[in-house]
């Protein structure tokens, strides 16, 4: 996948919605900072993408994105603690062993 996600645009909207699942926006922003794995969301009409990685306190979380006009400008929809799948993508493209 040749995305390069470089900035988040966040309206406060979108803040709200990410820390009512316990998720806060620093980390999100850690998140994009760090080594991660871009893939489609298979549920998402918007050709949004599921961003996999951890926070710099080594919390797997995913976030859903949707573009913007800007190639390298997504918007963050929503996140949440990853799930054991994308943890095992996020191992499987760093090659680390699944936990």
């Amino acid at each position: 996948m040749a995305v390069a996600i470089r900035w988040l645009d966040w309206t406060e909207r979108d803040e709200t919605h990410v820390t009512r699942h316990g998720v806060r926006v620093s980390e999100v922003n850690q998140v994009l900072g760090n080594p991660h794995v871009l893939a489609k969301n298979p549920k998402g009409t918007d050709n949004s993408l599921f961003l996999i990685g951890h926070t710099d306190g080594g919390r797997a979380l995913t976030i859903v994105v949707s573009p913007t006009n800007d190639t390298s400008v997504w918007r963050p929809i929503t996140a949440y603690a990853s799930t054991q799948e994308h943890v095992n993508l996020w191992n499987s493209r760093f090659n680390r062993r699944k936990s």
